[in-house]
């Protein structure tokens, strides 16, 4: 039991207190360092949570972003293409794995022409978005900015909410339109993490307005302004779009530890015992009240006290040591983190950004070196035929062998989907080159056992070399993959190296299409028609419609193909049809004895749905008869969608039209196309004719035409030139002869003379 002096001497108790705010002070301290410690803990647990999540958010959005500048550079070569084109490049992107991307689309200027996947979303195809309220800023501003654009949430014309990116695609800086990705907005909040952060958390995701430079909320589930208070923040960009990541505890940031609690009791207990000790030291000394023996006891009792507060100090170096260990293991998480940036987290390799960084830091320093594009042939087939897990496994493999073939000096990349990239630091030499790629195309070959199903595993590789093809990092990777396809239009399963003449040929095709698309724009298209005799009669029965350019020797062999190839065949067709309806019509009001009028469609043509629409809207606005119009088809327009093209033929037919079957003979003919198309013509190329009756292998024709009669079917001889052709023909039975025996192509004028003499 503690007894106080009877008198109370007040400097002591002055003393004593001093002795215990003075001690206890520094406890304070410390327990103040150790709270401050516990905090900052939290805090950098908080952060380093918050940069996996901004990790997660960037490779969600990049990693299918980046699969999509295989299309980006496509259409700087090639600006019409067409919807399979397109679905070639977005598949991929499309069937990565969590279902994140909803759509794919792509603007024209600023209207929607493509979009995957098409059947489900076709109806927004003729959108024009820049006349959408809710989407026009955002598509104005990367036609004017030429910048990527990422917005989220953002009101979509199907519906709903989504996350866009637009990414602006220029000619030589013109613009001339726009690719965008459409993500799932909860499914991709959800697989970057920021949900599941949400549940300890008040957490906001925000991201600046590009149009005003404002801040808005992409996601929060702060409610009441918690986020203002002490916060952890993380900011980063999405391509040129700024992004904030920002996080509270929903408990605060509490420095309550144990080591707290022990510092704080413990402080009271040595400060109240040295105090209390002191008062009574103090108060034996100034009344002289105490014995040796009672001081001797206080003496031990500091030195016990001393002792406790050497325990104190031993604990509290503890914590310091403990404090090294967590920055440590803090230094450990930030290189892990690091390595993720770096890595394509499937295959371990260095990922697209790494492979950005390592070519432009030699290319800074004016260092030499070669990039290889390796595409893998036909990977969409494995991911169809056996499922994504698998095709992951396979590229995991083919990552492994690509690593396993390097030569030295060279580093292998993935920069998305099937296609890597393999760096060689200044090789410069072909034959290393080739010895690499010989290399590994074998250990394709060799090694293509995985869980136990044998694949047949082959890639088309396009080389450049730098400097001399090209200095920056996007001008290289276009020129190898420009090469890249060269290697697949040659059959795939081989090299290519990039030369000047792949970009000659690429020159010479935009000049075709610039002449084309002048030429619909002006209206720089004339037609010919060239006369169809009976072969008996020596009659004209009908004329063939043969497009030409006004003041151009460009011959239709070329630029026919490549308006198919680039989809301005469908508005080239459709002024020719509109052409020759005209034409009959002006016949027509004049009472000429009018006949048929054959006109060339291509498969693209009869892929447009519309084309049955504009056929019967012509029929009725020129007040023109069926029997008068004839559409010559190829057969290639079977190796595509073979089912739907008959229905659309067959439906044409029914309108009362004559279908004909053009250039028999060329390559793909097949006997038994004919007992199902729906056509009431052969027409033989001058191919087949020449072949065999230069030949006097005659019977080959002879038969031909007989088997065509048994199935009801007329036969046209093309490019018949002699008098001899013609009486061979003429004995064998043929319907008809066109050639220049008889007439060339005539312009309009010529061509009513014979429907006035039908000579």
């Amino acid at each position: 039991m503690i007894r106080f002096p009877r008198y109370i001497n007040k400097g002591s108790i002055f003393k004593a207190l001093l002795i215990f705010i003075l001690v206890f002070s520094l406890f304070l301290f410390t327990a103040f360092v150790e709270f401050q410690r516990e905090v900052e803990k939290k805090k950098q647990n908080l952060k380093d949570e918050l940069l996996i999540t901004q990790t997660n958010i960037e490779n969600t959005i990049t990693s299918r972003i980046s699969k999509l500048y295989g299309l980006v550079t496509y259409i700087k070569i090639n600006s019409y293409f067409d919807q399979d084109q397109y679905e070639r490049f977005v598949y991929d992107v499309y069937r990565s794995r969590d279902d994140l991307v909803q759509r794919i689309f792509y603007l024209t200027d600023t209207t929607v022409t493509h979009i995957f996947p098409y059947e489900q979303y076709k109806e927004v195809i003729g959108k024009d978005l820049s006349l959408i309220q809710s989407q026009k800023d955002l598509v104005m501003y990367g036609k004017n900015n030429l910048r990527t654009v990422f917005a989220a949430p953002v009101n979509l014309v199907e519906g709903g909410d989504g996350i866009i990116v637009r990414i602006p695609v220029d000619i030589d800086g013109d613009y001339v339109g726009q690719l965008s990705i459409v993500f799932d907005y909860e499914k991709t909040l959800s697989a970057s993490g920021v949900y599941d952060k949400g549940l300890e958390n008040f957490i906001s995701l925000s991201s600046v307005d590009p149009l005003t430079g404002n801040m808005y909320c992409v996601w929060s589930n702060d409610q009441n302004g918690y986020l203002d208070l002490n916060k952890v923040e993380i900011d980063f960009n999405i391509y040129d779009t700024p992004v904030f990541l920002r996080a509270i505890s929903k408990n605060g940031f509490s420095g309550n530890s144990n080591l707290f609690y022990i510092i704080l009791s413990t402080g009271w207990v040595i400060s109240f015992f040295l105090a209390f000790t002191s008062y009574k030291f103090f108060e034996t000394n100034s009344k002289l009240k105490y014995s040796k023996l009672k001081l001797q006891k206080t003496q031990t009792k500091l030195i016990d006290s001393n002792q406790a507060l050497t325990t104190t100090v031993n604990k509290l170096l503890l914590s310091e040591q403990e404090l090294e260990a967590k920055y440590e293991e803090i230094k450990a998480n930030e290189e892990h983190i690091l390595f993720l940036a770096e890595k394509d987290f499937l295959t371990g390799l260095k990922n697209r950004m790494k492979f950005s960084q390592d070519l432009e830091y030699r290319l800074k320093n004016n260092l030499s070196g070669v990039i290889l594009l390796i595409d893998i042939d036909n990977f969409k087939d494995i991911n169809d035929t056996i499922g994504h897990i698998y095709g992951d496994k396979v590229l995991i493999h083919i990552g492994e062998l690509i690593k396993k073939a390097l030569l030295e000096n060279s580093e292998a990349y993935r920069i998305g989907g099937d296609e890597f990239i393999v760096h060689m630091e200044d090789a410069v030499n072909e034959d290393i080159i080739n010895l690499f790629i010989s290399k590994l195309l074998e250990y394709f070959k060799k090694y293509n056992a995985i869980d136990d199903i044998n694949n047949y595993i082959t890639a088309s590789i396009g080389i450049s070399r730098y400097p001399q093809d090209g200095s920056t990092v996007n001008e290289l990777v276009m020129k190898s993959d420009i090469a890249m396809y060269e290697a697949k239009r040659a059959g795939k399963n081989r090299y290519c190296y990039f030369s000047i003449d792949m970009t000659d040929k690429i020159d010479e095709k935009m000049n075709v299409i610039s002449i084309l698309r002048k030429s619909i724009e002006e209206d720089q298209f004339k037609l010919l028609y060239q006369p169809i005799y009976d072969s008996v009669s020596k009659k004209a029965s009908s004329f063939e419609a043969l497009i030409r350019i006004k003041d151009s020797s460009l011959s239709p062999g070329v630029f026919i193909d490549i308006a198919e190839e680039t989809g301005l065949i469908v508005p080239i067709g459709r002024w020719v049809l509109q052409e020759v309806f005209k034409q009959l019509q002006f016949w027509q009001d004049r009472n000429f004895d009018l006949i048929p009028v054959a006109i060339n469609i291509s498969p693209r043509q009869i892929r447009d749905d519309n084309l049955f629409d504009f056929i019967k809207f012509l029929l009725e606005e020129y007040e023109i008869c069926p029997s008068l119009i004839e559409l010559e088809i190829t057969e290639n327009m079977l190796l595509e969608d073979k089912d739907d093209n008959l229905k659309k033929l067959n439906k044409i037919k029914s309108l009362g039209i004559c279908i004909s079957l053009d250039d028999f003979g060329t390559g793909y003919s097949s006997l038994s196309y004919l007992s199902y198309m729906p056509i009431d013509k052969i027409k033989l190329d001058k191919s087949i004719k020449d072949k065999f009756l230069d030949r006097k292998d005659t019977e080959v024709i002879k038969s031909l035409i007989s088997m065509f009669h048994g199935l009801n079917l007329k036969v046209v001889a093309e490019g018949v030139e002699t008098e001899e052709e013609y009486i061979q023909l003429l004995s064998h039975s043929t319907d008809y002869i066109q050639g220049y025996l008889f007439s060339k192509p005539l312009n309009p004028e010529d061509a009513a003379l014979i429907l006035k003499t039908n000579q």
